[in-house]
């Protein structure tokens, strides 16, 4: 009988082993996880605050190229001006598209040189608007009048 409960015991203190193996597993799985989330949560934090900088700066580009753009349209004409508002079509956001836009409706003002030297500046190509463009452009404004 003492044979029988040593081999009890001994049985036992396997289980118990295993257990405590099994515990120690889920444990060692359970911190690996909480470490992947805080990783995953750190990255997003940065990406995030990334975005917000990107953001920022985008907002502030366009605030300067709203600021320029409305300096070379208080020293034009108000249909010159128009038109130029018009086909910029100024919403939240100024888009290079739009300065490019901007730059055509300019080079049928008599301004051509400064604001085209003032608007390359802001991010431009010099070759974005070849020379020719503005006379072939010309009939995109025919259309519009003063608001």
């Amino acid at each position: 009988q003492d044979e029988w409960l040593r081999e009890q015991l001994q049985a036992l203190v396997e289980e118990k082993a295993q257990q405590e193996r099994r515990y120690e597993e889920l444990e060692r799985r359970y911190m690996e996880q909480e470490r992947r989330y805080m990783e995953q949560e750190r990255r997003h934090r940065e990406e995030k605050a990334l975005q917000e900088r990107r953001y920022a700066e985008e907002k502030a580009r366009q605030e300067r190229q709203m600021e320029m753009l409305q300096q070379v349209l208080n020293r034009v004409d108000q249909p010159t001006a128009a038109a130029v508002l018009k086909v910029l079509r100024l919403g939240p956001r100024l888009e290079a598209v739009d300065m490019t836009q901007a730059i055509t409706a300019a080079n049928m003002t008599q301004l051509f040189p400064e604001v085209r030297t003032r608007l390359i500046g802001q991010d431009l190509e010099p070759t974005s608007i070849p020379a020719g463009d503005a006379a072939s452009d010309n009939t995109d404004l025919a259309g519009y009048d003063a608001e």
